[in-house]
């Protein structure tokens, strides 16, 4: 049977000792350890953050080891790529002896003379430029209007460019002998070589420019036309005695090359106000005649130029044939205001000059009803001694024609004269008194090339007229003087 609880014995009673109640921290306790507790924190954030720091130090020391391991190894490889590649022997730089090709270096050098300025301002138009072009030697020169470059056979010259004072040059290549040229190895600075030059027991060391200096003329060009160069050469040599000189009217200082109205024909035109020089040529194949219609002014000085390559041959200009240039073509282009002559080995670029050429036709006569023909050598030689007895510019002459004679006159300030007198093979003129500039007259008969030609008249004040029955193409207008 069970015991219910309540009747259960109890154990006896054991006094207890009661534990006292924990007394409450007081308040400043609290805040003491509040603040102990946020100084902890403190301490293990900064623990913390020191260590990370500690691990970004690291990271960075390692990241710059590896770029300047990196940057140290590039600065290697650019070294490597950029290092000047051991020198090659230079074929071009050692002496090279050019007796072979003296003469015609020499006449390059004369051709270049007509257009590099002898006291330019600007010291690189005073140079001519040599171009090594493996065996050959291109020559240039330039006075801002007009460049000529010439080409010269050079075994064995090379590749190389410097340009060099162009007397400096003459002077040191003499007039006869071998030259020897040679370019310095190891110049200083290294854009600017030495030139040295052999001739004649002569050695000269010239310093040199920068060829890329030198300004060149390169517009571009239009369809070329070609004609032969006796053919030119006959129509400048013709027509350039009569170019004026006189810069007032710089419209006269050159020839007038056109196409005429009639066509089919080239045309060249010089006047100086007191004569006229005519003469035409067939039109050259390729040459567009709508395009010469109104016609360019070719100057003086490029007809100077330009004369030699062609084969000097009457030599009223005092230029010499240069044997380097055999060529018996020319070609030719025109744009705008410039002009490209191309003959064999020469180039040849001019400016035209800018200006409208004078009416010419307006001064040929056409009722010239006084003819006389007169053997040409003898009427040059009756002038020549006619005109020794006077010293004077302006060398009047009085021209006295009759039936079959012509008398000439000249007399002087001081009382002097000479006579001369010229048979005359057909007189439609009964008698007639002219007179004329004793040097004109001489000039005329000079590039007058038949042996017979015919004077024609209107009168004593009007111009005089010499044509060439076998050349009627060429026509000499003289203006009279007053006796």
């Amino acid at each position: 049977m069970k015991i219910p609880e309540f009747f259960r014995r109890r154990p006896a009673h054991t006094p207890t000792v009661p534990t006292p109640a924990p007394e409450p921290y007081p308040l400043m306790d609290t805040v003491s350890a509040l603040a102990l507790w946020q100084t902890g924190r403190s301490a293990l954030a900064r623990s913390e953050t020191l260590a990370a720091g500690d691990a970004l130090a690291a990271t960075l020391e390692a990241t710059q080891a590896a770029l300047d391991t990196a940057m140290e190894a590039n600065a290697q490889r650019f070294l490597e790529a950029t290092a000047a590649p051991p020198p090659k022997p230079r074929k071009a730089k050692g002496p090279v002896v050019l007796s072979g090709f003296s003469a015609e270096l020499r006449a390059a050098l004369a051709l270049l003379g007509k257009v590099i300025e002898s006291k330019a301002t600007i010291p690189i138009l005073s140079c001519v430029r040599l171009d090594a072009e493996g065996d050959r030697l291109r020559l240039i020169g330039t006075n801002l209007d007009h460049d000529l470059s010439v080409m010269v056979e050079a075994p064995g010259i090379g590749e190389w460019s410097v340009a060099v004072e162009y007397k400096a040059l003459v002077k040191a290549i003499g007039k006869r002998g071998a030259v020897t040229l040679s370019v310095s190895d190891a110049p200083a600075p290294a854009d600017r070589p030495k030139l040295r030059v052999d001739a004649e027991g002569l050695t000269t060391t010239l310093i040199t420019l920068l060829p890329t200096d030198m300004p060149m003329m390169e517009p571009v060009w239009g369809k070329p036309f070609n004609m032969s160069g006796e053919h030119l050469r006959d129509l400048l040599e013709f027509t350039l005695p009569a170019v004026s000189m006189e810069e007032t009217r710089y419209y006269l200082n050159g020839i007038f090359l056109h196409v005429p109205a009639e066509g089919n024909r080239l045309r060249a035109v010089a006047t100086d106000g007191h004569r006229l020089l005519l003469d035409d040529v067939p039109t050259p194949r390729g040459l567009q005649a709508k395009d010469w219609e109104k016609g360019t002014i070719v100057p003086h000085r490029a007809i100077l130029a330009l004369l030699p390559l062609l084969g000097d041959t009457v030599g009223v200009t005092q230029a010499k044939h240069v044997p380097i240039n055999e060529a018996k073509g020319v070609n030719g282009q025109r744009l705008g205001s410039h002009l490209r002559f191309t003959s064999g080995k020469a180039c040849l670029i001019t400016k035209t000059i800018d200006g409208a050429y004078p009416d010419y036709t307006r001064v040929l006569p056409t009722a010239n009803d006084l003819v006389w023909d007169i053997p040409r050598a003898a009427m040059a030689e009756a002038v020549a001694k006619v005109r020794a007895v006077s010293q004077e510019k302006a060398q009047s002459i009085r021209l006295d024609l009759s039936a079959m004679l012509a008398k000439l006159t000249c007399k002087t300030m001081d009382g002097s004269d000479a006579t001369a007198t010229v048979p005359t093979a057909i007189a439609t003129g009964q008698t007639l008194t002219v007179g004329l500039n004793g040097r004109y007259v001489s000039v005329a008969l000079q590039v007058m090339t038949g042996p017979m030609l015919r004077w024609s008249f209107m009168d004593a004040c009007s111009p005089v007229v010499i044509t060439d029955p076998q050349n009627p193409s060429r026509i000499c207008l003289l203006m009279p003087l007053r006796l």
